[in-house]
């Protein structure tokens, strides 16, 4: 088995292994083993950690020591629906956690993209497992999770809104003073996006939000309503939700994608999302099912992140747009430097467009996993 490094917070120790096992170093002696066996799905110590962590507010601190590790936490098949939910559900507050503290320590690009995953992720977990939990308590994680992403989402776009620029600057443009000064404000705009980031996870709202998530993942257990068919989804094996649920995000990916070359950039950003929803919960089930399907699942993940990719350097372009016009504000001169930089880059919608065209193609043909 292989295990994470230990973060040591005083004189109490947790760790959480990718399969699940879970383990309290109390003093400097002794190590109490707490449950997680990945066969059955006992997560019972694991939630009474995450609560522990969130109360005495050492999930903030929570680290996995590097920023570019995400913890792919699997379903087997024999875990039930519900506890696949606890484990994915946790593993990506720990995530979130984790990253937010690297946040805090440095304002890392890299710490940030990796909380973004995170929530992403988390999010995704929110709609593939929806049929099983509780709608009032997921619309209120669901409505703050969307404001976390709000609030670092701005960030992001304007890191790579830098990375998308860099190459102009390289070629000369960084030589004319007005350049210079589109320069200064980007990077002016891209602090102040990071001080909104780091004060939201600074609030008390995060605070709140990492530790509710946390203690509802074992809430959650309770059944959502008196529905036979509900209650058999939940209770049974991950298998059967995963796939009526990876049969349905793939069929709405299917309809979203048709005729994309035709497609405005707003529907293109719904196939953008509906992709990405799909692979992060093939990603979760991508062990549920028989190992005799593991060709055909790496090859359907893979071709689906493919086509990810190529809707999000399509998304890429119109956030490039929108930056340059932001940064330029009403100075005319900026204006010129910012019209630049759209017509360098729409230069490459048509050679995307026909690359996620392709991707489509290949993904739509990639036999899934799970029938």
């Amino acid at each position: 088995m292989t295990t994470p490094e230990i973060p040591s917070f005083d004189k109490t120790t947790f760790l959480v292994s990718h399969e699940g096992v879970v383990t309290a170093k109390v003093d400097s002696t002794s190590m109490e083993e707490m449950g997680g066996d990945p066969e059955t799905g006992n997560e019972t110590a694991l939630l009474k950690i995450a609560r522990r962590l969130a109360a005495d507010g050492f999930a903030d601190r929570l680290s996995t020591g590097k920023t570019g590790r995400t913890m792919h936490t699997k379903i087997p098949a024999k875990l039930a629906a519900i506890d696949g939910f606890t484990r994915i559900a946790l593993a990506c507050v720990a995530e979130i956690s984790a990253s937010s503290q690297l946040m805090r320590t440095g304002s890392d690009r890299e710490a940030l993209h990796r909380m973004r995953v995170g929530l992403r992720r988390l999010r995704a977990a929110f709609a593939a497992f929806k049929g099983i939990l509780r709608t009032g308590d997921l619309e209120t994680r669901k409505k703050e999770a969307k404001w976390l992403a709000g609030e670092l989402g701005g960030a992001r776009d304007l890191d790579v809104f830098i990375e998308n620029i860099s190459p102009l600057k390289a070629n000369g443009s960084g030589e004319d003073p007005a350049w210079a000064l589109f320069g200064s404000r980007l990077l002016m705009m891209r602090a102040a996006a990071y001080e909104q980031a780091l004060a939201a996870i600074e609030s008390r709202r995060f605070s709140a939000f990492t530790r509710d998530c946390a203690d509802w993942a074992g809430g959650a257990l309770e059944p959502p309503a008196a529905d036979a068919n509900s209650t058999n989804m939940r209770d049974g094996n991950s298998s059967t939700l995963g796939r009526h649920t990876l049969s349905r995000l793939h069929h709405r990916l299917r309809k979203a994608g048709r005729h994309l070359t035709r497609l405005d950039p707003a529907d293109q950003h719904i196939a953008r999302i509906r992709a990405k929803k799909l692979r992060y919960t093939a990603e979760f089930f991508a062990e549920t099912f028989d190992g005799s399907a593991e060709g055909h699942r790496l090859n359907y993940i893979a071709s689906l992140t493919v086509l990810q990719d190529a809707l999000g350097k399509l998304n890429d372009l119109a956030m490039v747009q929108k930056c340059a016009c932001a940064v330029a504000g009403h100075s005319a001169e900026l204006a010129f430097h910012a019209g630049q930089i759209i017509g360098d880059r729409t230069t490459e919608h048509t050679r995307l467009l026909a690359k996620a065209a392709r991707a489509y193609g290949h993904w739509r043909d990639a036999r899934p996993f799970w029938h």
